[in-house]
């Protein structure tokens, strides 16, 4: 009879102690959101909401380039344009030029830049889309007199590719852009002069009002 009394009041607490617990996590309320998950929100939402509260060095130019990408007739800068008048090579390669021999080949020559590019398409916004670039690079034996100051080389190096002007304000920075493309360079030769490659590629562009950053990730092309 004690043993029957002692396991029934047993089962009683115990199912007494599960009501308990059950109804005390029924009421407790939600975990609060983690402050780290409420931090990225709000920097998400402040980057996406379409206001700028951060200056960029590039603010002057975007809006140039804006108005050029919108004329038919305009052809901008894309890399950097430059003219060395004299530069020195340590190991020049006088392959690429009938006529140059390690002899007669000289070691002052020039070097220049031409780099520009175009919209092919173009979103509202003026600067989103896809453009078309060509840089040329070459290395001219100016000095050379004697060898009838040939170009010993020239690179060409056409590219298509998408850009995505974000113009996002995060931490303090300003996310210009975004680009994917695929370029192709060569030095126009053929045969045992031939020399090329083919890449696709991806940019970020962001900055604050003193600096600016650019990150480029690359993957060549196989070739046969």
């Amino acid at each position: 009879m004690k043993l029957v009394r002692t396991c029934t009041l047993c089962i009683l607490a115990y199912c007494h102690f599960y009501i308990d617990s059950a109804i005390a996590q029924e009421a407790t309320p939600p975990l609060p959101e983690a402050d780290i998950i409420r931090s990225m929100k709000k920097v998400v939402e402040e980057a996406n909401d379409g206001k700028q509260t951060t200056e960029s060095i590039l603010d002057k130019r975007t809006e140039g380039l804006k108005e050029a990408n919108v004329n038919p007739f305009s052809i901008s800068q894309y890399r950097q344009n430059y003219l060395l008048p004299v530069t020195y090579i340590t190991s020049p390669n006088p392959l690429s030029v009938d006529g140059l021999t390690e002899e007669n080949i000289d070691r002052f020559e020039a070097k220049y830049q031409i780099s520009v590019n175009m919209p092919v398409f173009l979103k509202d916004d003026g600067a989103s889309g896809v453009f078309f670039a060509m840089t040329l690079k070459s290395y001219w034996q100016v000095y050379n007199s004697e060898s009838s100051k040939p170009f010993r080389e020239n690179n060409y190096e056409p590219e298509v590719y998408y850009q995505w002007q974000t113009d996002w304000d995060v931490l303090g920075y300003r996310i210009n852009r975004f680009d994917i493309g695929i370029n192709h360079q060569s030095n126009g030769q053929n045969g045992l002069k031939s020399r090329s490659w083919n890449r696709i590629y991806a940019t970020a562009l962001f900055s604050d009002v003193n600096s600016l950053y650019y990150v480029k990730a690359w993957y060549r092309l196989p070739e046969e």
